[in-house]
């Protein structure tokens, strides 16, 4: 294997390990060796900037870019609180209807 196309890993101590955050089961409990670790973040739209980038954007007669380059903030939202760690095993990471099956899908 190349270098190019080695597979980047970060170890997953066994303190990590939880019950999946959907059946409460453990995460090899179907006998599949993968599982997903999925981290949320609630954020807030910075209403007063994406008001000001859209009426830059206008200015510049919707060249998007220009404007951006142009602008001295570029924020559209806050990121608050904490992130939420959650662990999902295979079996329902991969259920049609799971939002993992779902993320996974555009990959």
């Amino acid at each position: 294997m190349t270098e190019q196309n080695a597979i980047q890993t970060q170890p997953l101590d066994a303190s990590e390990l939880t019950a999946c955050f959907f059946c409460d089961k453990g995460m090899m409990h179907s006998g599949d060796l993968h599982f997903y670790e999925v981290e949320i973040r609630q954020c807030l739209v910075d209403v007063s900037n994406v008001q000001r980038m859209q009426g830059m954007e206008m200015m510049m007669g919707g060249h998007v870019p220009l404007a951006r380059a142009l602008s001295p903030d570029n924020t559209v939202a806050q990121r608050i609180g904490p992130k939420k760690r959650r662990l999902v095993c295979a079996s329902c990471a991969l259920h049609q209807q799971s939002p993992v099956a779902l993320l996974c899908e555009g990959e």
